[in-house]
């Protein structure tokens, strides 16, 4: 989806809570004809207006990590009606900003680690089921549009739950390896990194993605699944 598209979404959205009332009522009309000209510009509508509608409901907890206030939105907006088209792009920045932001900001984070003899059994908050042999070791973390697992090491067995909005990544010493739903096991004692498919299936990213096939990073990467992207 383009960025510039969803921008120019949120602009009319904008403008149609803090124009004055005849030119935000312009502004819904083009807003309307313009959702209407492709599939992408409806899309982007429905993402600008969940950053809004994000916003709004953010802006008492946002307030209360700064210590300078911040304009609630959408509501509070038609503060800036004065200001016209300036405020409009400044309330555009901002909420671009502040999603961006707020997207970085972990919903999860947790290491996991098992001992010589151990062996562990995780359910992770998406679904998601982790068994962890012995002498391994992960960590975890969820974010709003991304699910990350940063394998240091030993195997781990993964069941993961499927969500087409949020990829699951696995980090590896060798690349890492992409899936949105499907079981596989990762292998790292040391010498290569194994990945085993079960179901479904994975893309790896090579740490180094311009190094030839020949390299020791693809050397070291051995696949046991003949269902790979």
């Amino acid at each position: 989806m383009s960025p510039a598209l969803v921008e120019h979404a949120l602009s009319l959205i904008a403008a149609t809570s803090i124009e004055a009332p005849a030119r935000a009522a312009r502004k819904r009309n083009e807003l309307t004809r313009w959702r209407t000209m492709s599939p992408e510009h409806e899309a982007a509508y429905e993402e600008a207006l969940r950053r809004w509608r994000f916003i709004g409901a953010m802006a008492p907890e946002l307030r209360a990590r700064f210590d300078e206030p911040l304009p609630a939105f959408p509501g509070s907006a038609r503060k800036f009606r004065s200001r016209g088209a300036l405020c409009v792009a400044a309330i555009v920045v901002f909420v671009t900003a502040l999603f961006s932001w707020y997207l970085r900001q972990p919903s999860f984070n947790q290491s996991f680690e098992s001992g010589i003899a151990q062996i562990a059994k995780l359910s992770l908050p998406d679904g998601t089921r982790v068994d962890l042999n012995a002498k391994s070791a992960l960590r975890v973390t969820f974010y709003r549009d991304r699910r990350t697992v940063d394998f240091k090491g030993g195997e781990a067995r993964f069941e993961v739950a499927a969500d087409p909005s949020k990829t699951f990544q696995v980090t590896t010493g060798a690349g890492v390896v992409e899936v949105v739903g499907t079981i596989f096991t990762v292998r790292d004692r040391g010498n290569r990194v194994v990945v085993e498919v079960e179901q479904g299936r994975v893309r790896f990213v090579p740490s180094s993605p311009s190094a030839p096939p020949s390299s020791s990073v693809a050397a070291n990467v051995y696949w046991r699944a003949r269902t790979l992207l």
